[in-house]
């Protein structure tokens, strides 16, 4: 909105009041002069004489990756409050829980905030996690963040698993108060890969494709092609592996199951015929 005014004596701890408040911080907010004028007291803290009057700057560009097909901004913002839930409605099934924990994690790391998972009917300042049958495009989703709700809708586990992972992106860059705004979006490609090679240098960990596998996620990549020569325990091929600490069947399984999660399809890429 417009211009805010308070008087008194503001510090540090004032200011982080009002930025919980909807006030602003120092990023979106501008202190100007008014009536009687302000002088510095110290220690952070500024005597007004008078008053003082709070004007919005403009806001960061966001970016968003890859790049969302539809985004329209809107006045207003949504602000985190800790007794907000992430709400499933029963049009979602309890199968996706993983995608709204996923959410969790990201608004616990980055605003502090520990949302409650829960099913039924959603109140004022919870975040929405819907479904729509009409919805047919296979990874499509709808985001909607005002001033009262953040929605985010989807007709396949797929598009709900990228709506949130659009909405992660937007906590992480704006933190506990996001814009209001629209987002309609869905790939132009079905096919976004990352080749990774696993045969030079060192083998990486479990833990390490794992956290692969979560940001190509997290930039709604849906495939990981592993190229591999030697760094796999080819059965009865000891030769080709045993100075190595190669990849097993059992590494493969799991990794395999922990992409399926994060709807990322492990392609093996394995060279052959004259490397092997």
């Amino acid at each position: 909105g417009g211009p805010r005014e308070f008087s008194g004596q503001v510090g540090w701890e004032d200011w982080a009041i009002h930025m919980e408040t909807g006030w602003g911080g120092e990023e979106v907010w501008d202190v100007e002069q008014s009536e009687g004028g302000w002088g510095g007291a110290g220690n952070g803290i500024w005597s007004v004489k008078n008053k003082l009057i709070l004007k919005k700057k403009g806001r960061k560009e966001m970016i968003l990756l890859p790049n969302v097909q539809k985004m329209e901004e809107k006045e207003g913002c949504f602000y985190f409050s800790y007794n907000g839930n992430i709400v499933m409605e029963e049009s979602v099934s309890t199968d996706y829980y993983e995608i709204a924990a996923l959410l969790k994690e990201e608004i616990a790391d980055s605003t502090g905030i520990q949302a409650n998972i829960s099913r039924g009917k959603a109140e004022k300042g919870d975040i929405v996690l819907t479904w729509d049958e009409k919805e047919t495009r296979k990874e499509a989703y709808h985001l909607s963040i005002d001033a009262d709700y953040i929605v985010v809708c989807a007709g396949s586990r797929e598009g709900l698993l990228y709506g949130v992972q659009t909405l992660r992106q937007i906590i992480k860059q704006e933190g506990a108060v996001l814009p209001a705004l629209e987002i309609e979006d869905y790939p132009d490609l079905p096919n976004r890969g990352f080749m990774h090679d696993v045969t030079r240098s060192r083998i990486p960990t479990m833990e390490q494709l794992k956290k692969l596998v979560d940001k190509c996620s997290y930039y709604k990549l849906n495939q990981l092609q592993l190229y591999i020569e030697h760094t796999y325990l080819f059965k009865d091929f000891s030769e080709m592996w045993r100075d190595d600490t190669p990849l097993t069947s059992e590494d493969i399984l799991e990794l395999d199951a922990y992409c399926k999660k994060l709807n990322v399809e492990l392609v093996p890429c394995i060279a052959s015929f004259g490397h092997l």
